[in-house]
């Protein structure tokens, strides 16, 4: 599963998806899993759930379990994502289709407005700050 996670990440990170790795703390060891997400050079977040505690709340019974939580926190797919590769980037997609685009910031969106309403820097420091 993480050669697909891997890949995702790459792919849609930028454009809003998050992966979160939850490990089964009943099957691997923090230590074990330390070493595996250094290995991996895992890019996401990964969890050790000690005493597989989410796992059991998400009634997970196999592995790789997966869920997909669309834009408004709702599931909107969960199951065993291998075969379904495919069927899960068109949803991870669709909802990234749904992200609205980011506000330009005030000031023209360069981030060097020296705080004027019309957006230009003079490249002086105003008085009184």
């Amino acid at each position: 599963m993480a050669p697909h996670l891997v890949r995702w990440h790459e792919q849609f990170a930028s454009k809003g998806l998050t992966i979160l790795d939850i490990d089964n703390g009943d099957n691997d060891t923090f230590e074990a899993l330390k070493e595996h997400v250094a290995e991996k050079k895992l890019p996401f977040a990964v969890a050790h759930d000690a005493g597989a505690k989410t796992c059991s709340a998400y009634g997970i019974r196999g592995y790789p379990s997966a869920f997909l939580v669309g834009v408004d926190g709702k599931v909107i797919w969960q199951g065993f994502p291998l075969p379904e590769v495919k069927e899960i980037e068109k949803l991870i997609a669709a909802e990234i289709a749904k992200i609205p685009a980011a506000a330009p910031k005030e000031g023209g969106g360069d981030g060097k407005n020296d705080g004027k309403k019309d957006g230009k820097n003079d490249g002086k420091k105003e008085e009184g700050k």
